[in-house]
């Protein structure tokens, strides 16, 4: 039998710190991209997110990090 894939739902600060290139999860962000995790966002997470990044960087930076 094939092992269930994980699946994650990310909330906004889990994206904040995905935006600002942390060091807390890349190890996270790894098996995303591996396939490992399979994970989503909810649009409620990407605006809160935006919000926040804006409000560090500045409008024109947040959205080329997003």
């Amino acid at each position: 039998m094939k092992s269930l894939q994980k699946t994650y739902a990310l909330d906004a600060s889990v994206l904040i710190e995905v935006l600002a290139g942390s060091q807390f999860v890349k190890d996270l962000i790894n098996s995303i991209i591996r396939g490992e995790i399979e994970a989503y966002v909810a649009k409620l997470s990407l605006t809160e997110a935006l919000y926040v990044t804006c409000r560090l960087w500045g409008w024109r930076r947040a959205l080329q990090r997003m």
